[in-house]
This record gives C-alpha cells, sequence and structure tokens, in this order.
C-alpha cells in the first residue's frame, strides 16, 4: 500500500499489459499523429518530479464499503495510515475490528461538493468506485462519478490518486460499452490530472539521481551528420551492433506484429521495423530529448524541411524509466 501507482490502462491490448506490468509509472505519452504532443502531455512543460518520502499518511478510499474498497480500507489499516471512505451507504456493515479504525463518510459522487471536505489533508485517494446496469448507468458511475472525484482531489492539492480499472476484452467491451467508456473517460482525466500520481514512494535516492543522469546525457546529445558518425571512433562497434539488431528483427519479427522497443532512443530502428511489416511500435526512452527526436524522425519536422518516411505502422512514444 505505500507504493501507490496510479495506473493508464489503454484500450489498446498492448498498452494494458504495459500498464500492468507497472512499465507505465511516472508516464509521459506523446502521439506521433501529428509534430505536436497530445495534449495535456506537453513535453516541453514537464518535469521529472522527486519522489517524496516518507509515504502518504491518510488514505481516502472512495467506494470503501464495496468488496475491494473494504479489503483496500484493511490493508490500508493494517499497514498504519489513517483511513477515510466515501461512499453513498456512509458506514460498512463489516464487523471486524479494523473497520472500527475507519472514518466513515456518507455522500455521492456526483455531488462533487460533497467531497470537498473528505478530502482534507488526504495525501492519496484510492477510487474503488464502479458498476453496472444500462449504458448511461454505467457510464455515470464509471465515469463521471470518478471523473468528478479526480478534479475534486487535485483542486484540494491530492498528491497521488489511485484509480482501480478494468482492461478491455474486446467482445466484453462491446456487451459493457457504458462500463469500459466510462472507464476510459476516467483513465484520460486521471493522467490529465495527475500525470505524475503514480510514483512509488519506495524509490531509492541514489537510483533516481543515476537514472536522472542517464536520461540528461542522451536527451543533451544532439543528433550527427553522416560525416560525423563516420568520424567515430567506435563507428565499426556501431555497424556491428547496428547490422546485428537488423539480423534480429528480421528474424523474429513477423508481419503484423506489436513490438515494445525499451530503450528506443532516437528512432534508429524504425525503417528496420517498417522493412519487418510490423503492426504496431511502441518505443519507451528515459529521456525526453530521445523521444522527441524519435517523434520527428517518425513525423517529419517541417520546420527543419526534413522529409517525412511514410512508415506503414501507427505509433506511440512513452518517455519512461523501464526499470524504476
Amino acid at each position: 500500500m505505500r507504493t501507490t501507482v496510479s495506473r493508464l490502462i489503454q484500450s489498446q491490448s498492448l498498452l494494458s499489459r504495459l500498464s500492468s506490468n507497472g512499465l507505465l509509472r511516472n508516464r509521459r505519452l506523446l502521439s506521433t499523429d501529428s509534430n505536436k504532443i497530445e495534449e495535456p502531455f506537453k513535453v516541453e512543460e514537464a518535469e521529472t518530479i522527486k519522489p517524496e518520502l516518507p509515504g502518504p499518511e491518510k488514505v481516502l478510499v472512495l467506494g470503501g464499503n464495496g468488496y475491494v474498497g473494504s479489503h483496500v480500507c484493511k490493508e490500508a489499516v493494517h499497514q498504519g495510515f489513517s483511513v477515510s471512505s466515501f461512499s453513498r451507504s456512509g458506514r460498512s456493515s463489516i464487523q471486524e475490528c479494523w473497520a472500527d479504525n475507519v472514518v466513515w463518510n456518507q455522500g455521492s459522487l456526483l455531488v462533487p461538493d460533497s467531497l470537498k471536505d473528505s478530502m482534507n489533508d488526504v495525501s492519496a485517494v484510492i477510487s474503488c468506485v464502479g458498476g453496472f446496469g444500462s449504458n448511461s448507468q454505467m457510464y455515470k458511475i464509471n465515469g463521471t462519478a470518478n471523473v468528478n472525484a479526480i478534479r475534486a482531489a487535485a483542486e484540494q492539492g491530492v498528491k497521488r490518486f489511485v484509480y482501480i480499472s478494468a482492461a478491455d476484452f474486446g467482445f466484453v467491451n462491446y456487451l459493457l460499452q457504458g462500463y469500459y467508456d466510462g472507464k476510459r473517460a476516467a483513465e484520460a482525466e486521471l493522467l490529465s490530472n495527475f500525470p505524475y500520481g503514480g510514483e512509488s514512494s519506495s524509490f531509492d535516492d541514489e537510483s533516481t539521481r543515476k537514472a536522472r543522469k542517464v536520461a540528461d546525457h542522451y536527451s543533451a546529445r544532439s543528433n550527427q551528420t553522416l560525416e560525423e558518425r563516420e568520424a567515430s571512433p567506435i563507428i565499426h562497434l556501431k555497424k556491428l551492433n547496428n547490422w546485428i539488431k537488423s539480423v534480429l528483427i528480421q528474424r523474429y519479427a513477423h508481419k503484423g506484429d506489436a513490438v515494445l522497443d525499451l530503450a528506443c532512443g532516437k528512432g534508429g530502428d524504425l525503417i528496420k521495423w517498417d522493412k519487418a511489416q510490423i503492426g504496431y511500435y511502441v518505443g519507451v526512452d528515459i529521456a525526453e530529448g530521445s523521444i522527441r527526436d524519435c517523434r520527428t524522425r517518425y513525423n517529419g519536422d517541417a520546420d527543419q524541411q526534413q522529409r517525412r518516411k511514410k512508415f506503414s505502422f501507427p505509433a506511440r512514444l512513452i518517455c519512461a524509466d523501464c526499470y524504476g
């Protein structure tokens, strides 16, 4: 519980697996659909937030008397947090000793003003709110209610927001359209208001500094001309590395594959993946400068009159520490 992670589970199945494995922690998502970063993920305005120690002291659980929410409350109490719950029915009917250590608040997330008092001095919010019904009802419960909570938490200055969501399972998504549409609306609102809300409070300070140093080093590196690359003292090693990657991609990548490229750098392998006729590409790198260059390589940059390579696959570029 002390490691709180806000998760964005994309409708793309590959991105769903990324989220469930924690790879999108401290994420910044860039779209290759245009030369601009999708709002509100402006890399120019982003910064790396240093994790704060110690972890949150007071936790508010939304839907705390439900099946999932009650287990979250119980664990939070056992972990030593000051726990409060907010739900339509108020106090839970559970007759266990831990329930006496939870402050039970009653109200509706569809009335945002009723929530604000419950968020006073709260360090983290965990939303377990969800439900079924008609499509409109499911959207209201899973979408509107959670969007209201996320906005209220942001206005109150809450540092972390954890949202319990659900993966997209194709046909089930069709049957429960309102449910999943609501979930996706809440996920988008969460990433907009809490882009760093899922950082771990257990990060090692020294490791964080080293990771930042690596990211700054690669972000500061400018693109080299062909002549500058050829003059490199390790040019033969680079060519060998490039040849090995080409062989591996051609041998193991298949037509239509979805590819996760960790430490994608400036996108030097995009043409290799294009030749392999992959179907979808996700590039992840810790350096913001490298991600910008990769985006430019994919889209082309009109300001530099750079001709765009027409890649055959859609792509997503993510600035994140894959191991953090």
